[in-house]
């Protein structure tokens, strides 16, 4: 059997970290896990992203940003496939500038970057109420 050729882009640690970090043209964060596994990491999230369990991007993802928008989409690690699933959800759905940060929470949390966790959120949608968050 064949595998499907990857149509998503991947970001590295370094590369991510410093569009976070140091550049004033921030890509939208997203953190695709099921709430099972984000409320299991307290809510642990990078900086700045927004929380939209992959079972729910393609509802909330176009209330909330325009198809050209910078997006990184992540979940918990090398090992998850959350965010490899949205990327191509995202493609499909017209998103032309959408990258896979594989690494995920792990990684960033064992670099010993700044994390947030679910405590200092706003909304399941970084505060958006449009998008469902009830």
């Amino acid at each position: 059997m064949q595998q499907a050729t990857t149509k998503f882009h991947t970001i590295t640690l370094n590369d991510l970290k410093e569009k976070v970090l140091h550049s004033h043209h921030t890509p939208v964060l997203i953190n695709v896990l099921s709430e099972e596994s984000f409320q299991k990491s307290n809510g642990l999230r990078l900086p700045g992203s927004y929380w939209i369990p992959n079972a729910e991007v393609d509802r909330k993802v176009p209330l909330m940003f325009s198809k050209n928008k910078e997006m990184v989409v992540y979940c918990s690690s090398f090992d998850c496939t959350a965010s490899e699933k949205a990327a191509e959800k995202l493609q499909d759905m017209g998103y032309t500038n959408v990258h896979v940060y594989k690494g995920g929470v792990k990684e960033w949390k064992e670099a010993g970057l700044p994390m947030e966790t679910n405590q200092e959120m706003s909304g399941c949608c970084g505060g958006t109420s449009s998008c469902g968050c009830d």
